[in-house]
């Protein structure tokens, strides 16, 4: 796998309450996870920090070559919960970190199988080839947001969700409760083909078409990755932006 992950500040914020990690598992697999934190700017970095920390914790100390799918998802689903835990009681024991929480989006990729989970806004998606060779961009993930659900309930379009003035409300959070409810994947995932892993920040600035059009030109994951992140900050960048390519390759060599 080739993964190259980066995050910015932004144009408009104080500080960067997005926060990421990938690494090298056995048997020549990877994980990667993105979050983006809410709750002011103390309370936003620490929810984030703190699940990023705690999931890739879980995840090395549980994660073995040959894990079946079952034990797998069983993982990640305990990382999750132990993390938004672990958020919550933080929460609890300081005032000043009250009502902080944190999306969160991950990967972990076996063989040609990506095993994917999120909770909030924060997106994976999918570059690959059809068939026929053409290259497409297909979200993976789904957004727990107020605008998603009125697109779904056919109020709104795609395209005026991104100027609604409840864009940035979600309805699922990790660490504002004990408890979470993520929304669990798995896709095939072949030579050459990429998963992104992203913050609102990015999405919010950069159109699909322009995310597909700047991964169609950039083959190499340090250039896309460092495109994506200009191309929200030439849109303004209103927010933090995180983007975090993982290439899939026929090899087992972990490259970063």
């Amino acid at each position: 796998m080739i993964i190259e992950g980066r995050s910015h500040i932004g144009l408009v914020r104080q500080a960067n309450q997005d926060a990421f990690d990938s690494f090298a598992l056995p048997g020549g697999a990877c994980f990667a996870i993105v979050c983006d934190g809410m709750g002011g700017p103390g309370g936003g970095e620490v929810a984030s920090s703190v699940t990023v920390e705690q999931v890739s914790r879980r995840i090395r100390e549980g994660y073995s070559e040959g894990i079946g799918e079952d034990d797998l998802l069983r993982l990640v689903r305990t990382a999750l919960e132990e993390a938004s835990a672990l958020v919550y009681e933080r929460s609890r024991q300081d005032e000043a970190l009250f009502g902080m929480g944190t999306t969160a989006v991950l990967a972990l990729v076996t063989g040609q199988r990506a095993y994917l989970a999120n909770v909030g806004d924060s997106r994976a998606y999918l570059f690959s080839r059809s068939s026929t060779g053409e290259q497409r961009l297909r979200q993976i993930s789904r957004d727990h947001s107020v605008v998603q659900e009125l697109i779904d309930g056919g109020s709104i379009t795609t395209e005026e969700a991104r100027t609604h003035p409840k864009r940035n409300i979600i309805t699922r959070a990790l660490g504002t409760q004990t408890g979470v409810s993520a929304d669990f994947f798995k896709v095939a995932i072949y030579p050459g083909e990429r998963l992104l892993l992203c913050s609102d920040g990015l999405t919010n600035m950069v159109t699909e078409a322009g995310i597909y059009s700047i991964l169609s030109r950039e083959p190499d994951n340090a250039a896309a990755a460092d495109r994506l992140i200009e191309a929200a900050l030439e849109a303004g960048a209103t927010d933090n932006v995180t983007a975090l390519l993982i290439t899939h390759q026929e090899a087992t060599k972990w490259e970063t």
